[in-house]
Order: C-alpha cells, then sequence, then structure tokens
C-alpha cells in the first residue's frame, strides 16, 4: 500500500510539473498574468496534492483499523481453540488415568486369583478345599 501510494504521489507530482511547464511554454502572455497564473496554478496542484495526502492517510487509518480488528478476532479465536483442546487434553488425561486405574486392579484380582493354595493370597480356594474336607496342598 505504502509503495503504491509513494509512486502515485511521485506521479502526481511530476505530471504537475511536465504539464505546467508545458502549459507555461505554449500561452504566450506578458509576466504580471504569468505569473499570476502560476501562482494559481501552483496552488491547485498544492490543493490537490494535500487532498491526495488526507485522502491516502484516511485510507490507511481505515485500514489499520480494519487489520487491528482482524488481529483481535483472530486472537480471541485461537484462544478459544487453545482452551478447547486443552480441556478435552485433560479429559483424554483422566480418562486414561481412570483406564490405568481399573487395568492395575483388574490385574491384582487375576493376580489373587491364580496364587496357590496355601500361600495366602487366595483365601476362597482354601477355604473351600477346607469345606470339602481335603487338605490343602503346601506350596
Amino acid at each position: 500500500m505504502s509503495n503504491n501510494s509513494d509512486r502515485f504521489l511521485k506521479g502526481l507530482l511530476v505530471g504537475g510539473i511536465v504539464g505546467l511547464a508545458v502549459g507555461m511554454l505554449y500561452a504566450p502572455k506578458a509576466g504580471r498574468e504569468l505569473r499570476e497564473d502560476i501562482r494559481k496554478k501552483s496552488d491547485e496542484f498544492k490543493d490537490g496534492l494535500d487532498k491526495g495526502v488526507e485522502d491516502a492517510r484516511v485510507v490507511a487509518a481505515h485500514l489499520l483499523d480494519e487489520a487491528v480488528k482482524k488481529a483481535e478476532t483472530l486472537s480471541k479465536q485461537a484462544e478459544a481453540i487453545i482452551r478447547d483442546a486443552q480441556e478435552k487434553a485433560a479429559t483424554i488425561m483422566a480418562t486414561q488415568e481412570h483406564h490405568n486405574t481399573v487395568a492395575s486392579q483388574s490385574a491384582e484380582v487375576h493376580s489373587d486369583q491364580s496364587a496357590p493354595a496355601g500361600s495366602g493370597k487366595n483365601k476362597q480356594t482354601e477355604t473351600t478345599t477346607r469345606k470339602r474336607g481335603k487338605k490343602s496342598p503346601k506350596a
């Protein structure tokens, strides 16, 4: 944007100067009239240049405001996405911890059930064997 504005303003300046010079060369007038025309043309050119600069400032300010608003919107969206991802990660971690706890408890139960009789780990099997009147094998 700045590069295009600079090129436009340079072109406007050069074009104004060339137009003024050509106009003065082809319009023979008395010294006083010529100076008056030069003053009028330079005032018109200055006014046009001032208006062009002001228009460029207004456009630049508008573009800057739009860019700031867009950046704020994108920042808020990014924050929401990050917050959502953190919540999902926490849920996944809690679920994984729960599954690990259940798996660990299940492994302990299976370990207790497969222990040899008399080792004190499988009391249900030992008790059942005594009730039937059999001697439990000693390890």
